[in-house]
């Protein structure tokens, strides 16, 4: 299959998608006088105690759930690299598109699942990326089947 619209918007979901991984890796979280960035927190959660204990307390937690915070982020990061190498090398295939597409419904789902995710100097930005990301590549994905179909 090659289909020119996938082509172009899977090149086009490769810097969006880089541009939220590295705003997950920027430190945009701050509670208790302390700034990490969701993936610090997403990998390392028992080291700073401190922070997860003011996130408790800010949030009127018992305790925090840290398995919410290392599943939407490991997921997106992990979509988000199999889906811009995928699309850098196979972009003009519409099935392709479903990835960028997963990617940005896993930072949509993240963002509304987790207030502390969703608290972050970045969530907002994140978050219509995200669904631009997921709107185009979705799009792109059900045009190119169809385009590549009557081609056919």
């Amino acid at each position: 299959m090659n289909c020119t619209i996938s082509r172009i918007v899977n090149y086009v979901a490769i810097p969006l998608m880089a541009v939220v991984l590295v705003l997950t890796f920027l430190p945009s979280l701050t509670y208790g006088g302390e700034t990490l960035s969701v993936q610090t927190l997403a990998w390392l959660p028992l080291e700073h105690k401190d922070f997860v204990k003011a996130i408790e307390e800010f949030f009127g937690y018992e305790e925090l759930d840290l398995n919410a915070f290392v599943t939407f982020p490991l997921l997106q990061m992990i979509a988000g690299v199999v889906g811009g190498i995928l699309c850098a090398k196979n972009g003009a295939n519409p099935f392709v598109s479903l990835i960028p597409c997963a990617f940005g419904v896993l930072g949509i789902l993240g963002y509304f699942s987790n207030e502390v995710f969703a608290s972050s100097s970045y969530a907002v930005i994140s978050l219509v990326i995200c669904i631009v990301v997921a709107v185009i590549s979705l799009a792109s994905a059900v045009i190119g089947i169809i385009q590549c179909e009557r081609v056919a």
